[in-house]
């Protein structure tokens, strides 16, 4: 039973009030709405982005880094980037990390996933990605105009 909700007896044993909350339990319930909060936020992120119907994935770097546990003479890197990926057969914005040892396979992993670090840290790409999302839905509009042009020909 979760702290917040024992009681306390009073001298005569009759009468209960609520224990009061601990601090943990209090600075808990402050984190806890707050990554709530910042999901909800994601979540309508996602939801401006859906708006525009892009019918490819649409990337953007955001990071290259060495990774610390690897041999200095490698040279490797892992590349980040944000996108706004098909996954699972749904749209959303994701973490996309590619290593050279998967010849640099982007694995991607929903932005909503990540660690606390990641959702901050990214808060400051998504202005980037949503640009990119709406160049992108802007080139579909010719892109088919021009492929409904060539087969209405065809079919004549």
């Amino acid at each position: 039973m979760p702290l917040r909700n024992r009681v306390a007896p009073s001298e005569n044993g009759r009468d209960f009030s609520p224990v009061p909350k601990t601090d943990a339990e209090t600075l808990k319930e402050e984190i806890s709405a707050r990554y709530d909060a910042l999901n909800a936020l994601w979540k309508q992120a996602e939801d401006q982005l859906r708006q525009f119907l892009v019918p490819t994935s649409v990337v953007v770097p955001t990071d290259a880094y060495v990774e610390p546990d690897e041999p200095p003479d490698w040279g490797e890197e892992t590349r980040e980037s944000i996108g706004w990926v098909k996954l699972n057969g749904a749209w959303r914005i994701c973490l996309g990390t590619a290593i050279p040892q998967t010849n640099w396979a982007t694995t991607w992993k929903p932005i909503t996933e990540c660690t606390f670090d990641i959702r901050k840290e990214y808060v400051e790409h998504f202005p980037k990605l949503r640009e990119a999302v709406e160049l992108k839905a802007r080139e579909t509009v010719p892109e088919l105009d021009e492929a409904i042009a060539k087969l209405s020909a065809t079919l004549g």
